[in-house]
Parts: structure tokens; C-alpha cells; sequence
């Protein structure tokens, strides 16, 4: 039985399908990075949900959120290398001083 979503040369040029050992293995590694591929960006996708829905429908955002958005080290064009500082990422104990 071929596998229809592999295509090789020797196939156009002979009519047949390639059976060697490199076409069997390339064939196995391409359908494993699929995979992974497709179940990467499906967790992805589930992370993101759950943090968006956690912080709009249930107003509690999650804890990998707030941690990220006080150690973020993205300041922007306008910041001339300044990092922004959230009023909840501040020590409140160094404020007072």
C-alpha cells in the first residue's frame, strides 16, 4: 500500500513507488513531525484559551500570567530600553522608603 502524501521522484519516473529504506524512514520522521507539530499548536491553543478565558469570564487571571507580565523584558520602541513597571509588580515594602 502506498502512501499517498509521499511523492518521489522514482515514482513520476518508473510508475512505481520508491521502497527504499531512506523513503520508508523519511516517511515515518515526516508523519512523527505532523504529529507533534499539530499537537503542539493544539496546546498552544489550549493555553491561550484558558488564560483568556480565566482573566475576562472568570476575572481571575492565572498565575504564569501575572509572573510573565512582571519579569517581561519586551519594552517597546518608546521606553529607550526602559522596562515598563506594573503597579503589582512593584515591592510594596520599597515603596514606602
Amino acid at each position: 500500500m502506498t502512501d499517498p502524501h509521499v511523492a518521489s521522484h522514482e515514482q513520476e519516473v518508473t510508475g512505481r513507488p520508491s521502497t527504499g529504506l531512506l523513503s520508508r524512514i523519511n516517511a515515518v520522521v515526516a508523519r512523527l513531525g505532523m504529529y507533534l507539530s499539530v499537537t503542539g499548536l493544539l496546546v498552544i491553543v489550549t493555553i491561550v484559551f484558558y488564560q483568556v478565558f480565566g482573566r475576562y469570564s472568570l476575572r481571575m487571571p492565572r498565575a504564569m500570567s501575572a509572573a510573565a507580565r512582571c519579569s517581561s523584558t519586551a519594552a517597546g520602541p518608546r521606553s529607550m530600553g526602559r522596562r515598563p513597571v506594573s503597579p503589582s509588580c512593584t515591592n510594596k515594602a520599597a515603596v514606602g522608603t
